[in-house]
């Protein structure tokens, strides 16, 4: 808020803010243009569940040094990819409130606000044209 230029008085108090009509406005019309593009929480959820469960490919090199070997097998593998693992579950816990709220600072209170009220919205708006797309796709997936 200071970068932006807010006065002191804001960044003291920034409910002023979060709590005005033209930053309702603006949330408002990001939630509206969300659920038009289809993101709601379920394919957000879907999409963590996704990524937590990331593989990386790798190669198997078997060499049969037996005399009635077959000699050299290559395989496939897959193995856990805890580096995209973890970027997603440190995601999803900063999206679900997942970590300690030890600072205060107003960016972390307008991200906190935002957090509930994006909550409240998904909850009150279900998107049923979402959930028929999402619904699609699982049945393509599977």
């Amino acid at each position: 808020m200071r970068d932006a230029g807010y006065s002191e008085n804001t960044l003291n108090t920034p409910g002023k803010l979060t709590q005005s009509k033209g930053f309702i406005s603006i949330l408002e019309d990001l939630q509206t243009d969300l659920g038009a593009a289809g993101v709601n929480s379920k394919k957000l959820a879907r999409v963590i569940k996704q990524g937590l469960a990331a593989k990386q490919p790798g190669k198997l090199i078997i060499i049969d040094k037996r005399p009635d070997g077959d000699g050299v097998t290559k395989k496939t593998i897959e193995s856990p990819d805890h580096k995209t693992r973890h970027q997603y579950l440190d995601t999803a816990l900063k999206v679900l409130g997942g970590y300690p709220k030890e600072d205060k600072s107003p960016t972390n209170l307008i991200l906190a606000q935002f957090k509930a009220m994006a909550n409240e919205y998904t909850q009150q708006v279900p998107d049923r044209a979402a959930e028929a797309q999402e619904a699609e796709v699982v049945h393509a997936e599977a």
